[in-house]
Parts: C-alpha cells; structure tokens; sequence
C-alpha cells in the first residue's frame, strides 16, 4: 500500500480499513504506528478531528493484550463494585445529604465510596487516569481511564429507595469498552464488555 492511501485508510475512521492497513506491517512498523497516533491523541495542539481520528485508529488496533487486559479488568471491577455496594448499603439508613454547585445531592458515603474506588483502582493500574462523579471530570485523553459514580441515585439512596447503585466504567482512548453497575439492595449487578456481551447477574440481556 503506498504512503499516502496508508495514512488516509489510519485515519479514515473506518476500524476495517484501518486493521488492514495495519495488518501488512510488521510488529516493529505497527508499534511505531502507535505511538504515532498516542502522541496525536495527547498533543493538545492537534485539533479535535485529528484527535478523534486517532482514538478511533487506536481503538481498531485493538490487540490480544488489550483484550486479555480487559477481561481481566472487567472481573476486577465487578468484583470491586460490588464490594463498595455491599459497604456502602447499610449506611443508607439516616443519612444526610448536602448540595453541590450543580444542586445535586452528595453524601459522606459518596465521598468515602469514591475513595475505596480510588485506592483501589490506583493500586491495581497505577498508569491509568481517573474521572469521577465527585472528583476530576477532565478527560485527559489517556490510554485507559477509569470512570466512575460512587453512588448513582444519591437522592433515593437519602429518601431510603433501593434503587441506586456503584458505577464503574472504563475508557480506552476516550471510547467506553466496560461497564458495571451494581445494585446492593435488589442483588442486580449490570454488566459488559466490548466483544463480552452485557449481562445481568449470571443471565445474558
């Protein structure tokens, strides 16, 4: 493929087009491919389009680590959202709630679930980013990026309803490719993954 059709078919934004082109190089060509498009991704001088274009190359180039990566961070962070929800769940009773700048309510248990999240998350991938309901909300442009809501339903979980639960999401180059929320008072854990399919519980939706 010559140079000029390589580069259009990278940044056309077609994932097959931009696996093919990659697929003729060798593994040496490809790397540098990469960080070619990691470096237009976090260069904030590119504009958005170009930027854009990028991601989406990357999230084409998608690879059998990425994949072996996500599986893996998909139990992690089943299992440790169920664990902040089981935590979190019997403080629900009597607690109190203040306004945040948006007029959205925030509790201690928000704040200190966010944390678990936190500590958590940054002791098992220290490289990735972090983007919060009560925290940074900033998306850097990093490969992987942790998005999370410590409590989704602040208002029902005040007002003493069930429904509300821990979120827990995460980006590979600013595209969404896992999501969980766990629901601690009805036991419904939602889950997926890209290429995993989404399920509740144990049963596929």
């Amino acid at each position: 493929m010559e140079l000029d059709a390589f580069w259009e078919a990278i940044f056309s934004g077609t994932p097959s087009r931009v696996r093919d082109a990659l697929s003729a190089l060798d593994v040496e060509a490809k790397a540098s491919v990469k960080d070619l498009l990691r470096a237009i991704v976090a260069d904030p001088q590119r504009i958005s389009i170009q930027r854009r274009a990028a991601q989406i190359a990357l999230q084409a180039a998608y690879d059998d680590s990425s994949v072996d990566l996500l599986r893996e961070a998909l139990d992690f962070a089943r299992h440790l959202a169920r664990e902040v929800a089981a935590q979190t769940a019997p403080r629900q009773q009597g607690v109190s709630a203040t306004s945040k700048r948006d007029g959205s309510l925030v509790t201690a248990c928000d704040l200190e679930a966010d944390a678990a999240l936190r500590r958590a998350l940054a002791a098992r991938y220290p490289s990735h980013e972090w983007l919060s309901e009560e925290g940074a909300q900033v998306f850097r442009g990093a490969e992987w990026t942790w998005v999370v809501d410590p409590i989704d339903g602040t208002t029902n979980f005040v007002q003493g309803f069930p429904v509300w639960g821990v979120l827990v999401a995460l980006l590979h180059w600013g595209t969404p490719v896992l999501g969980v929320m766990d629901f601690p008072m009805l036991n419904e854990q939602y889950f997926a993954a890209k290429g995993m399919g989404a399920w509740m519980n144990d049963t596929p939706i």
